[in-house]
């Protein structure tokens, strides 16, 4: 063992860093943090380095970056000769060794506490305490506040006409609260939400926080119980106004070289030709259903058409344009959903 002139130094090592240069590496990971590039003494190929000139250290403490790039196989040592520190650790015997108060803390007892905001710690006055957490006067042995607390009443006098205020938390009453199964009168909630379990009223309640759940309770369940409302339902005994899709009101195509019958809005169509057309697979077919048009010449007439071969003609074969200036042909079709069937045509209508 060495010798030492004095007493033999208990805590004297530092910790110390080595490295090889490459030539282009500025930045080194240290093993241990440090605040700042003062705390390290930094050798580069035997030469003392000045903090904060030649390197500096990064504000987690954890990264050392030189101003230029050390030479690739020079040899580098770092001395910590200061680490950084967490505060110290409270251990359980620090505070189980220590001895009872024994009584009810003073007043001005002073308390420890983290201080979020300030991100510190802070002494407290057990006043302050106190207020923050409100002050119970008054209450003898046998109350229910104790032995934890698990039994006995705390019986609560309160002067007519004062009420009980409630700053914040619940109020809560046991089942066994004298007079609870004989409320003769009862006020109202007069604003707010119930959000509490559901409440069963046996007179006219429903005991349901949904309204389809009251409405299982009532027994008036939509589609199964009671027909659901809708205001597009036609009835039989009052004047009714339909849409274009529910009446046979005739509109007017627009003329298109290739022409798209949609049929859902144009059940009952007039079409004006000014030239020559084809008619396109129509959309929106509904099978069952009937559709009809009137194809009128313009004032010019021999405009003609072809047809999709969606359209199926009786005896097989399309019908030719009556093509005088003005003349009308009138088509009706019955629709599969995919074809539109003939069943009737009337050509030269005057």
């Amino acid at each position: 063992m060495s010798s030492y002139i004095g007493k033999e130094p208990t805590y004297g090592v530092f910790i110390m860093q080595s490295a090889t240069g490459d030539g282009s590496t500025t930045a080194i990971t240290l093993t241990a943090t440090a605040a700042d590039a003062t705390q390290l003494m930094v050798s580069v190929g035997g030469l003392l380095q000045q903090p904060r000139t030649a390197y500096t250290v990064n504000t987690a403490g954890t990264i050392l970056t030189f101003t230029e790039a050390p030479a690739s196989g020079i040899e580098i040592f770092i001395v910590f000769l200061g680490k950084q520190l967490t505060g110290p650790r409270i251990m359980a015997d620090s505070i189980t060794a220590q001895t009872a108060l024994g009584a009810q803390p003073a007043t001005n007892d002073k308390f420890i506490l983290y201080d979020q905001d300030a991100g510190d710690l802070k002494k407290v006055d057990f006043s302050y305490m106190q207020a923050a957490m409100g002050d119970i006067t008054g209450v003898s042995a046998g109350s229910g506040l104790t032995g934890g607390g698990t039994s006995g009443d705390v019986t609560l006098t309160v002067g007519a006409g004062t009420g009980i205020t409630v700053n914040s938390g619940d109020v809560q009453v046991s089942a066994t609260y004298a007079g609870g199964s004989s409320i003769a009168t009862v006020g109202t909630v007069a604003t707010g939400t119930w959000e509490a379990t559901d409440v069963a009223v046996a007179h006219g309640g429903t005991g349901a926080s949904t309204a389809s759940a009251a409405r299982t309770s009532l027994g008036v369940v939509i589609g199964t119980d009671v027909q659901a409302y809708d205001a597009n339902t036609a009835v039989t005994d009052a004047a009714q106004e339909f849409t274009a899709q529910q009446n046979f009101n005739n509109t007017a195509l627009t003329f298109d070289v290739t022409q798209d019958w949609a049929l859902a809005a144009n059940q009952v169509s007039t079409l004006t030709l000014t030239g020559n057309t084809t008619f396109d697979a129509p959309t929106q077919m509904v099978d069952g259903a009937f559709y009809s048009l009137i194809i009128i010449q313009d004032g010019t007439g021999g405009r003609t058409a072809a047809w999709n071969a969606v359209f199926k003609w009786a005896a097989g074969t399309a019908p030719t344009l009556t093509t005088a200036a003005s003349a009308k042909d009138i088509f009706v079709w019955r629709s599969d959903g995919t074809n539109m069937y003939e069943v009737g045509r009337q050509l030269n209508v005057s």
